[in-house]
């Protein structure tokens, strides 16, 4: 990897910055020579880094639709879950507000907490208080599904279907 190493400096023209290139170049060859992995170098890693080049500047073609598609499945099953946990309270909660998550777990629920001084809701927490509140499994669970499908919806779908190109496909380097 690139180490930072071979870079041109600022004030340095092309004339001094071509000879450094070679030079280090061919120090690099010496010690992939003298670790026997010049072979590999050349028959593996050099090809691979030109076709991962191409893929780089070409980017990569996007299923739009499927990509669309799974972001509706991600939201119907938000939708659900968030209204199963509704029900079940009776009001209108904010899943994405800890304090309120926290009030509702923890004031009308009645579930006993972890520590005395934190009510916490991550994620490790819901988990364990699942083992100690069997009779809360059920919506302990809801709440760690629609955390995880919301994650999934915004981290991945969303960024996705706005990353892509004018031409529909996933690039890394901008033409």
């Amino acid at each position: 990897p690139d180490n930072g190493a071979v870079r041109k400096a600022k004030t340095e023209t092309l004339e001094q910055f071509i000879p450094r290139i070679v030079h280090f170049s061919n120090i690099l060859d010496a010690k992939l020579k003298d670790l026997g992995l010049e072979e590999l170098y050349t028959t593996l890693e050099l090809p691979a880094a030109y076709v991962l080049a191409r893929a780089e500047t070409a980017g990569i073609r996007l299923d739009t639709e499927q990509v669309r598609s799974v972001a509706n499945m991600l939201k119907q099953q938000i939708s659900i879950i968030a209204t199963r946990i509704m029900n079940r309270a009776g009001y209108e909660i904010n899943l994405n507000s800890p304090k309120q998550l926290s009030d509702y777990l923890y004031s009308k629920l009645a579930i006993k907490p972890l520590s005395k001084t934190k009510l916490s809701t991550a994620e490790d927490v819901l988990k364990e208080l699942m083992v100690e509140n069997e009779e809360h499994r059920p919506v302990l669970e809801d709440i760690l599904s629609y955390r995880e499908y919301s994650k999934l919806l915004s981290t991945y779908t969303q960024p996705l279907l706005d990353a892509r190109g004018e031409d529909g496909r996933l690039s890394l380097i901008p033409i």
